[in-house]
């Protein structure tokens, strides 16, 4: 297994520019540690914002994970890092971000 030091990180220019707008840098480092220390398999972390039509007040940001196949078709590694991120997050913090998992492999760019 990757040690987090060796796990790539890729945060887009403009989620770096969103993350600075909402002054949530500290929360947003906090949510990286946990997800390096907390998703086994775990290959690669990309962090790009999303920009929902129905949201006005501005693009949420998705914490993307690559990580290898679980060894059964239940990965509970997105409802654990949703129950982490609520109960250590206000909900104004957790409303903008959100963890989603991929499989795939070619996720190196």
């Amino acid at each position: 297994m990757a040690t987090a030091a060796e796990i790539p990180i890729l945060v887009a220019s403009d989620a770096a520019e969103r993350i600075r707008a909402l002054d949530m840098q500290r929360e947003f480092e906090t949510m990286l540690e946990y997800t390096q220390r907390s998703i086994p398999g775990l290959r690669a972390i990309e962090v790009t914002p999303y920009f929902d039509p129905d949201e006005p007040a501005g693009p949420r940001l998705v914490i993307t994970v690559y990580k290898e196949l679980p060894d059964s078709e239940d990965d509970p590694a997105r409802r654990q890092w949703d129950a982490w991120a609520i109960r250590t997050f206000s909900p104004d913090v957790f409303r903008w971000f959100a963890l989603d998992v991929d499989y795939r492999t070619d996720h190196v760019r």
